[in-house]
């Protein structure tokens, strides 16, 4: 009987021991992030080579629990091996006992053997380095959102590195990166796409009052506009070349883009103009009226008012048509 006793409270007290020894996971500020994707040139895998703390870490628990072993992988050069994430929390649980409970798995984790993995993280501050020199290049303002990168890039080498290059032009909008593998010696091995969003936000010229179809570009009818160029559909006029007219109405407040403007002519429909017969030697004119808009050196139809009659005539000036 008092054997059994003995017994009894001798498992209370291991019980009570091994959980006073593992951490609960919800009397903790700190987490063990499992990472995506790990390089690794040992057998035998550990908690610390797949895994990183994150918060306010109990480094004693963190010492303890980095040196557990979870996974064996065969030592072979640039070979993978992927652990779904419901395989990956059953073997930690196995492992660990409680202490899976602080574990934030990722979808998979993929392993290989040798080389090097760079994270989404690093990719991602790499790539702001590389971006950052070059949009200072575009005039306003530049921020970069969005970002579509891969999850982890493998390298095949142990020294490799990763550089970038533009596949679009550098411009607003959804700009295309290149990852590219470096090897030892600087050669390019391998491309992987990535994608960010780049916002760009400057001072156009814009409509300072509503304007209508045909209306010529003067000062006094030009405002500005602060815009995202990301979301302007066309190239901004530049605010000084005037002597254009809308081939459109634009709102006021709106931006003025290259698309909706045209060459003003020098005679415009329905203008009053002077008519000259020039002949070798005789010189008549006559008042009429333009049937069509005209640049100068332009042949367009008038008509003489005096006489009704319709003629073709040359554009001299913005009050003469010449008819040799």
């Amino acid at each position: 009987m008092r054997l059994r006793h003995s017994l009894t409270l001798l498992a209370a007290l291991l019980a009570l021991a091994l959980s006073c020894a593992a951490v609960r996971a919800e009397d903790t500020a700190w987490r063990i992030q499992v990472l995506p994707a790990v390089a690794v040139t040992a057998e035998r895998v550990s908690l610390g080579d797949m895994a990183r703390p994150v918060g306010q870490v109990d480094q004693k628990a963190w010492r303890r629990l980095s040196r557990i072993e979870v996974l064996t992988v065969p030592a072979e050069s640039g070979k993978r091996y992927t652990v779904s994430r419901d395989n990956l929390d059953a073997l930690l649980k196995r492992i660990l006992g409680r202490d899976a409970e602080l574990c934030l798995l990722p979808g998979q984790l993929v392993v290989q053997w040798g080389g090097k993995v760079v994270l989404e993280e690093e990719l991602s501050r790499l790539a702001v380095d590389y971006l950052t020199p070059r949009l200072r290049q575009l005039p306003g303002e530049t921020a970069l959102r969005d970002w579509h990168l891969p999850a982890y890039v493998f390298l095949e080498e142990p020294g490799g590195a990763v550089d970038f290059e533009l596949g679009s032009d550098l411009a607003a909008g959804r700009l295309t990166l290149r990852i590219l593998e470096q090897v030892p010696g600087g050669k390019n091995w391998r491309r992987f796409n990535a994608t960010v969003f780049v916002d760009q936000w400057t001072t156009v010229p814009a409509a300072g009052t509503p304007l209508n179809r045909g209306d010529v570009l003067t000062p006094d009818k030009v405002s500005f506009a602060r815009v995202n160029l990301a979301y302007l559909k066309g190239q901004p006029w530049d605010g000084r070349s005037f002597g254009l007219r809308l081939v459109r109405a634009v709102g006021q407040g709106l931006p003025l883009l290259l698309q909706d403007l045209e060459e003003a002519p020098a005679v415009a429909k329905g203008d009053r103009l002077e008519l000259v017969y020039q002949g070798r030697s005789v010189r008549l004119s006559t008042p009429a009226v333009a049937l069509a808009d005209g640049k100068l050196g332009q042949s367009i139809p008038v008509q003489n008012i005096a006489s009704g009659r319709q003629v073709l005539a040359v554009v001299k000036d913005a009050q003469t048509v010449v008819v040799q």
